[in-house]
């Protein structure tokens, strides 16, 4: 059964994912624009790095 947090793992290009998580994360997109389905992860990302840098 595939896991939201590794298929975002997969997104972000990271390793600490299973087949199944590759074939959804493919799935979401063919549903999503293919550069929201990568982007999103990154872009959320950065904004909670840049959120814990500002209220630290």
């Amino acid at each position: 059964m595939a896991h939201n947090a590794r298929v975002w793992n997969h997104w972000l290009g990271g390793r600490d994912h299973y087949e199944v998580d590759r074939q959804v994360g493919e799935q979401v997109g063919t549903v999503l624009p293919v550069g929201h389905g990568r982007a999103c992860p990154e872009c959320q990302s950065g904004l909670v790095h840049h959120a814990v840098r500002v209220d630290v």
